[in-house]
């Protein structure tokens, strides 16, 4: 019976990773194998399978424009995780050193349903906002709206690691002395830093992919991030899809290394984050 048991768990994680791939890795696949194709094949349904790998769709992307996007992607990349990671780290720690259990699960709903409003609604206000400020069609802009937007998250991922620091440890620092500054520095920070470089890592990526925020707020296409440039490949003639697709796989490249180098920091970070 304990054979038959595990030949079943073996099936369901077959079954679960050829759904993952159908859902995941097809459409990806389906993105690279575009990107090499000649533009009279990839109308073809369904789609062919055997074709002459030709590079014409990556030449053409392949310009000064495409370096100039990833500048600005990598621009607000970094801003927006240097803000909310800047941000979020104190947020957090107050938020875990609190005593009052009703302001703390009153805050913590605040930042939940902050969370559960769609990007779009917010777009408006922020224009407003961005207006006021004179941020409109910068990149300060784009990063002053997406961390905005991402706060809440890094407050809530963040709560759990400063929560679970060791009491004695704080209360002996206070007893030597160490000032509330001192032990956020000193003590905290190195003690929470698994869950801050987390932060910083999915802040990074959702970052670098932002596309919303840029189509609305960016007049100028010399200011747009890599995923926004690939709505200039959709025109009242058509959708250029060979450029379309090789914009998207080059977007990709540089947050699948960043997920390939970093993905030991964020199975831990994230799972100690929800069990803590």
């Amino acid at each position: 019976m304990a054979i038959v048991g595990s030949e079943r768990r073996s099936l369901g994680r077959y079954l679960v990773l050829g759904l993952l791939f159908f859902l995941y890795g097809i459409p990806i696949l389906y993105l690279v194998v575009t990107s090499f194709k000649a533009a009279s094949e990839i109308p073809v349904t369904p789609a062919a399978v055997v074709f002459t790998p030709l590079l014409d769709s990556v030449r053409a992307v392949l310009n000064d424009a495409l370096w100039t996007a990833a500048k600005n992607s990598a621009y607000i990349a970094f801003g927006t995780a240097i803000v909310v990671v800047g941000l979020a780290t104190p947020a957090a720690y107050g938020l875990a050193r609190m005593r009052s259990g009703r302001i703390v699960s009153f805050l913590l709903f605040s930042l939940i349903v902050l969370q559960m409003v769609p990007q779009a609604n917010s777009v408006i206000p922020l224009l407003r906002v961005l207006v006021r400020l004179d941020l409109l069609g910068s990149r300060l802009g784009i990063i002053f709206a997406l961390s905005a937007l991402l706060l809440p998250f890094a407050v809530i991922i963040l709560r759990p690691f400063f929560a679970s620091l060791p009491p004695e440890t704080i209360e002996a620092a206070r007893l030597d002395g160490a000032s509330e500054l001192a032990i956020f520095y000193r003590i905290a920070i190195p003690l929470a830093r698994n869950g801050i470089a987390t932060i910083a890592v999915l802040v990074w990526i959702l970052g670098w992919g932002e596309f919303l925020y840029s189509v609305s707020f960016l007049p100028k296409t010399d200011l747009l991030p890599m995923s926004a440039l690939m709505s200039l490949q959709v025109s009242s003639e058509g959708v250029r899809w060979g450029p379309l697709m090789a914009l998207a796989m080059f977007t990709a490249l540089p947050i699948v290394a960043v997920f390939i180098a970093t993905q030991r920091l964020l199975a831990t970070g994230l799972t100690l984050g929800a069990v803590k």
